[in-house]
């Protein structure tokens, strides 16, 4: 049996770019950042950043191309493909691997990162109650 699905979580690194093909079809490609924090061998922790290209169509791509942009955290439902091409002015041969992107969904928006009004509970959250002191622990 064979499976091919991506999930990634990141931030647009720029806005999609959307085209049409000549039947018509709409088209959309931009890059998502992620970021994963690693620790090195002397002991310091760092960023690794990994690009990737997503490939979008049709609703998928016009929706895309008219709310994300870039900063935005979005999560990525997908499938990975490899397209192969000889290119035709240096008979090179070329591939790229990209996401096709099934479905998308906004996770935050870097404009509307705080919290807004209609975000706050009704009521007002009971305060945390302190820890036990050590000798009421029984052990």
């Amino acid at each position: 049996m064979n499976y091919n699905h991506v999930t990634l979580i990141g931030r647009a690194g720029q806005d999609p770019t959307l085209k049409y093909l000549p039947d018509g079809k709409a088209f959309a490609h931009f890059s998502l950042v992620i970021s994963t924090p690693f620790k090195t061998t002397s002991g310091e922790w760092q960023d690794r950043t990994d690009w990737f290209l997503l490939k979008l169509w049709d609703k998928q791509a016009e929706r895309a191309a008219e709310h994300i942009r870039k900063g935005n955290l979005i999560l990525i439902d997908g499938r990975l493909k490899h397209d192969q091409w000889t290119d035709s002015q240096s008979g090179e041969k070329k591939d790229l691997v990209y996401v096709a992107v099934n479905h998308w969904k906004h996770l935050e928006s870097k404009d509307n990162r705080a919290t807004t009004p209609q975000d706050q509970p009704a009521q007002p959250a009971e305060p945390e109650s302190p820890p036990p002191p050590d000798d009421d622990i029984p052990f």
